[in-house]
C-alpha cells in the first residue's frame, strides 16, 4: 500500500486525479493539500510514498506563503527520510520542469491536460522501481578490488576453497577476495545455509534433494551435501 500526497490547487483537478487512483490502487491512502501551507502541515503529521505536486499554485490571499510545488519539492529533498521519496510534477508549463529534473529529482512528470492512462502508466513504473530498490541487496568487493552491491536473490549459490571464493548468480560467477565459509555466512541471510564444507546454498532456489546421492539441485545447479548438514538441510526443507 503507498500513502500518497496530491498537492493541486484546482479542486476539479483534485477530483479527477484522486478518483482515477482510487480506481486504480485499491488499497493506497490519497491525502490532498489545495496549498504550500497544507502540504507541508500534512508532511509534518503523516509519512508519505509518493508526491503528486502541482508546480503552479493559486494564492489565495497576501497572508498565503508565496511558494509553489518547486518550493514544497525543495522542502520535501530538505527532509532525510524523504530524500529518495518519488515527486511527480504535474504542468502546464513544461518549460520548468528542467528544475525539478535537475534539482529536485523528481521521477517523473506529466503535462496538462493528462490521460488517465498516462497517469497509471507513470505510477506503475514508479511502483516497479520502488520494489526493485526494496529488493535485499548486498556489498562483496571482487577479486579485483571493486565493491559490488549484488541482490541477494539473484545469488544460487556460494563455493569457497582454499584459493578463491565464488559467488554463483543466475548469469555470473563472481570471483571474491579471500573470505572463509564462516565470514560469509555471518554478513548473509539465514535463508543461506552451508550444505558442504564448501558450499553455501540459497534455499529459496532449492529445486530438489536426492537422498540417495546426497546432491541437491539449487535453480540448474547439482551441489554436494556433506553428511556433516545433512540433518540440518533436510529439517530446513522439512524433509524429516
Amino acid at each position: 500500500m503507498f500513502t500518497v500526497l496530491i498537492l493541486e490547487d484546482d479542486y476539479e483537478q483534485q477530483k479527477a486525479v484522486s478518483k482515477i487512483i482510487n480506481e486504480h490502487y485499491k488499497d493506497w491512502q490519497i491525502f490532498i493539500a489545495g496549498t504550500y501551507k497544507e502540504a507541508c502541515n500534512l508532511t509534518s503529521t503523516k509519512c508519505f510514498d509518493l508526491f503528486l505536486l502541482d508546480i503552479e499554485l493559486k494564492h489565495e490571499n497576501e497572508n498565503d506563503l508565496d511558494c509553489d510545488g518547486l518550493d514544497f519539492g525543495k522542502y520535501i529533498r530538505s527532509i532525510e527520510h524523504y530524500l529518495y521519496t518519488p515527486i511527480v510534477y504535474m504542468t502546464a508549463l513544461p518549460d520548468r520542469i528542467f528544475f525539478a529534473l535537475q534539482e529536485i529529482h523528481c521521477s517523473s512528470y506529466l503535462v496538462k491536460p493528462f490521460t488517465s492512462y498516462k497517469l497509471i502508466e507513470t505510477l506503475d513504473y514508479i511502483i516497479g522501481e520502488h520494489r526493485e530498490n526494496k529488493k535485499e541487496k548486498i556489498t562483496l568487493k571482487d577479486s579485483n578490488g571493486v565493491y559490488l552491491h549484488l541482490l541477494l536473490d539473484d545469488i544460487d549459490y556460494i563455493e569457497s576453497t582454499s584459493k578463491e571464493t565464488v559467488v554463483y548468480t543466475h548469469d555470473a560467477n563472481i570471483k571474491l577476495t579471500n573470505m572463509t565459509i564462516n565470514e560469509l555466512l555471518d554478513i548473509f541471510p539465514d535463508n543461506f545455509i552451508q550444505c558442504h564444507r564448501k558450499y553455501i546454498v540459497n534455499l529459496h532456489h532449492f529445486y530438489s534433494y536426492d537422498k540417495s546421492t546426497f546432491i541437491i539441485q539449487v535453480g540448474k545447479h547439482s551441489i554436494p551435501l556433506g553428511r556433516k548438514h545433512k540433518k540440518d538441510i533436510e529439517e530446513r526443507l522439512h524433509l524429516i
